[in-house]
């Protein structure tokens, strides 16, 4: 039986795909890009402006140190495990 033309292409851009994607992988070619591109991602993100501040944040506000610090040990004696 002979594989047709097609199929030995469609093989061949396979195997193409993958020792394209496994260079990328095995030399961490995507971080390296990436770096490349930090300092302008960084430039444009630090001039957005921002005025938002962090739930926690809002919550100390609103609330008192008090309230969260009791929140925060209740949820973590809740959490952990029952010792016999």
């Amino acid at each position: 039986m002979q594989i047709p033309k097609f199929a030995w292409k469609l093989l061949g851009v396979g195997a193409g795909a993958f020792a394209v994607t496994f260079t990328i992988y095995f030399f961490n070619l995507d971080m390296k890009l990436l770096s490349a591109f930090e300092p302008i991602l960084l430039r444009h993100y630090d001039r957005i402006p921002r005025d938002q501040h962090l739930g926690v944040q809002k919550q100390l506000r609103s609330q008192g140190f008090a309230a969260v610090l009791l929140f925060a040990v209740l949820f973590t004696a809740a959490r952990a495990p029952c010792r016999a």
